[in-house]
């Protein structure tokens, strides 16, 4: 799933090397530098410590000017701080997104922006402290964003939001109480060579299409992986799927949820390497799933999974399955997923406690109940040539009449 043509050849092939350069220094102003910038600019900014004095900016910086190319040393040492000042609004680090009319193009804008930004790229860069978000792209397309870090970044790392056309390459994201990535409302974004760790959830997808996340290391997350209902987004949106997850190292994600107490993720269990929720049109393939304490992989319909795991006001059904908890926004089942070729080993040695129907720790977890949720069928779901790597053979847990993991979409395999 390539990006936008155009925009890859040209970036790979260097043509933004004719643009204007500018060498930006930590004494600059790179706000007013930023905003007088044309299409085209590029800026290089030379090790030290980035951080924007104007206290009533939403943002450690924003860009609003299309094509602009920001380069830093990439080794840690070219850093956007959090000006932490008493009076300090910042709230997101480094924020690209079109300039609008007024402020209906900002991260916190619930109508819709009437433009699209058209190119950003970022290299080389640390985004680190901020209260929101590190690194923010919002209604931008062709974006690329390489060898940057996101430290302690509280909302989220790498927040990917309405844009399209992206690409993430061997970055790195720590430290989130929400997501260490997350791809929101996008489209045709790919992830690869990307380290994501110490946050809710490592690698989260939501409201978006055509998403590949290919040789990434993902460890040390309450949730490694999360393809997730539009309803743990919040939103009323639908997914639209077809997200690849090949080829990843997917490892001991086992972090006590630091999540703010009584929020969604607050009750995301710990331990689970992949995590999928009321999904569907997905590929789980060829990756390395090793040491999550409660599942390698669970998959299941949303509302089969919120009984397992939280309360009753996040639940679909409450009172006994006879009212309505809250709505379900779109599709709830999880159908036609491919989970093949995956590798497990030490998986689901010490599940968690407190869960709402205690479920076994293993390898593979199933969950949907049709005749509980019956919009919650799990059709067409193939869970396929998955191995063990030690002795021994893959463990599941399945919801089934049989007690078998599903293969009923396993036909195309052959």
């Amino acid at each position: 799933m390539p990006l936008k043509q155009a925009f890859a050849a040209a970036f790979m092939a260097g043509q933004f090397a004719e643009a204007a350069i500018t060498v930006v220094s930590p004494e600059d102003d790179f706000q007013e530098i930023l905003d007088n910038a044309s299409p085209g600019d590029g800026f290089r900014l030379l090790p030290g410590v980035y951080k924007n004095e104007d206290l009533t900016s939403k943002y450690g910086f924003r860009v609003s000017v299309p094509n602009i190319i920001i380069t830093g040393t990439g080794d840690g040492r070219t850093k956007i701080v959090y000006n932490d000042a008493e009076e300090s609004q910042q709230d997101t680090g480094l924020y690209a997104a079109p300039r609008g009319d007024g402020s209906n193009c900002e991260f916190d804008l619930t109508e819709g922006c009437p433009d699209i930004l058209d190119g950003f790229v970022v290299k080389g860069l640390s985004v680190e402290g901020f209260p929101g978000n590190g690194i923010q792209t919002r209604w931008v397309e062709n974006f690329v964003v390489q060898n940057c870090e996101s430290i302690d970044n509280l909302r989220n790392g790498l927040y990917l939001t309405i844009s399209s056309h992206g690409l993430v390459k061997n970055s790195k994201s720590t430290g989130s109480f929400d997501s260490a990535l997350w791809v929101a409302g996008s489209t045709d974004v790919n992830v690869t060579g990307t380290e994501l760790a110490y946050s809710t959830t490592g690698f989260e997808v939501t409201v978006s299409a055509d998403v590949d996340g290919k040789n990434n290391y993902i460890h040390d997350n309450t949730v490694g992986i999360g393809l997730y209902h539009p309803n743990m987004a919040g939103t009323d949106e639908e997914n639209e799927g077809n997200w690849h997850f090949q080829n990843n190292r997917i490892h001991n994600n086992n972090l006590p949820n630091p999540a703010p107490v009584g929020s969604f993720s607050s009750y995301l269990p710990s331990g689970i390497g992949v995590l999928v929720v009321g999904v569907s049109d997905n590929l789980i393939e060829r990756n390395a799933i090793q040491g999550n304490n409660y599942a390698g992989i669970a998959v299941g319909g949303l509302c089969t999974l919120e009984v397992l795991a939280f309360p009753p006001d996040y639940q679909c059904f409450t009172g006994g399955g006879l009212g309505l908890g809250y709505p379900i926004n779109g599709e709830p089942s999880a159908d036609r997923n491919l989970i093949h070729k995956n590798r497990f080993s030490g998986n689901g040695q010490q599940p968690p406690g407190g869960l709402n129907v205690p479920v076994p720790g293993v390898d593979i977890i199933f969950a949907s109940l049709p005749d509980f949720a019956p919009f919650e069928s799990g059709d067409d779901n193939c869970f396929s040539h998955n191995i063990f790597t030690g002795q021994g053979n893959v463990t599941f847990f399945s919801t089934t009449v049989d007690g078998s993991l599903p293969s009923g979409g396993c036909s195309f395999l052959g």
